[in-house]
């Protein structure tokens, strides 16, 4: 398909013509996901990418100006995208490599805390009321 083919499908689909707009999206789509794919390294992640580039590249088509370029503005929506994604997987590969660094710790100190009131507990006499302290352990646990 010609760019000026391209184009005119761009401006019908600019002005509402959502047979335009599919037409683009099967035009393009292959491209889009050959561009994605390799950064992803995930057949899913890629396809997600690349019905986000098109659900993104119609909500914003008002915004593109007939430049005779496209391809090369869904792939920058494409990248983007892609750059997110990464970003967010990264962040949360760090929050989980966090939590499995802290959980032992929280437990360890959690373990303390309970040898410690368990022992207090058994020490208390008789006198002292001892569902009072296990409301505050029960607190405890709830807590953690």
């Amino acid at each position: 398909m010609t760019s000026e083919q391209i184009e005119n499908l761009v401006s019908k689909a600019q002005h509402g013509d959502h047979q335009a707009f599919s037409e683009l999206v099967k035009m393009s789509q292959q491209k889009v996901y050959q561009y994605c794919y390799p950064m992803l390294t995930s057949r899913q992640d890629g396809e997600d990418i690349v019905q986000e580039t098109f659900i993104n590249a119609f909500q914003h088509l008002h915004q593109y100006k007939d430049e005779g370029n496209f391809i090369g503005w869904l792939m920058t929506i494409a990248h983007r995208l892609c750059l997110n994604k990464l970003k967010k997987d990264k962040r949360m590969f760090a929050l989980l490599h966090k939590m499995t660094i802290e959980q032992p710790i929280i437990e360890t100190r959690l373990e303390e805390q309970m040898n410690r009131s368990l022992s207090y507990l058994i020490n208390l006499s008789p006198s002292i009321e001892r569902s009072s302290y296990l409301k505050y352990l029960n607190q405890l646990v709830a807590i953690y």
